[in-house]
């Protein structure tokens, strides 16, 4: 019965931990956009690409990338090129339709248009983000 009571009371404090774990995120160094459409009409408006993250706060993964890449200086510095828009999908369930998304979180590169040009492939680490927000902004700076 002992033996019972300790799996159970074991269970419950991993149960209790993993409800109550949220990643400790640090101030974000990227500007985003939290709407989807405003975010498009400041990159039409400004000339700049966009790059569009899709997340949800119940995503470990989206919040490891935002508390290991969007909070680097660096990446910060690089995305001043960009509109940046941040897209939860339980708030937008459209948006992420659009762009066929089958997982979280997915990040894609698109044109001041607001053209899909590039999904965002290689590892989530600020070096490469580094990379792909400066050859990406490259394309399209004036």
């Amino acid at each position: 019965m002992k033996r019972y009571i300790a799996i159970l009371a074991l269970a419950v404090l991993v149960a209790l931990a993993a409800c109550t774990e949220k990643a400790d995120v640090g101030p974000l160094s990227i500007d985003f956009v939290h709407d989807y459409q405003k975010g498009l009409s400041m990159a039409k408006e400004q000339g700049k690409p966009i790059m569009l993250v899709f997340e949800a706060d119940w995503c470990g993964a989206c919040q490891e990338l935002k508390s290991t890449v969007f909070t680097d200086k660096s990446v910060g510095e690089a995305s001043k090129r960009l509109i940046n828009i941040s897209v939860n999908v339980d708030k937008d369930k459209e948006s992420p339709n659009q762009y066929q998304v089958r997982y979280i979180p997915a990040v894609f590169f698109l044109d001041p248009s607001g053209a899909n040009v590039m999904p965002y492939q290689g590892p989530r680490t600020p070096e490469h983000f580094i990379k792909m927000m400066n050859a990406f902004g490259d394309r399209f700076s004036s």
